[in-house]
């Protein structure tokens, strides 16, 4: 088989795995009801009160 046949056999081939991985990602993400993050639907992000009043702070044991 010649060198060009080879190469361009494998970049076919690779391309149609591609198309069919991205195809099967995109059906996954409309049957999870999962959208894309973009800056118009990312503004009005709600964040549940109970992370708003997150108290992070620790305190340390005392050594006697």
């Amino acid at each position: 088989m010649p060198l060009w046949l080879r190469k361009f056999t494998s970049k076919t081939i690779e391309q149609q795995i591609t198309e069919e991985y991205e195809a099967q990602q995109k059906a996954s993400k409309a049957a999870s009801g999962i959208q894309e993050a973009t800056p118009e639907n990312t503004k009005n992000v709600n964040v549940p009160e109970a992370v708003r009043k997150a108290s992070y702070t620790t305190t340390v044991s005392k050594k006697q």
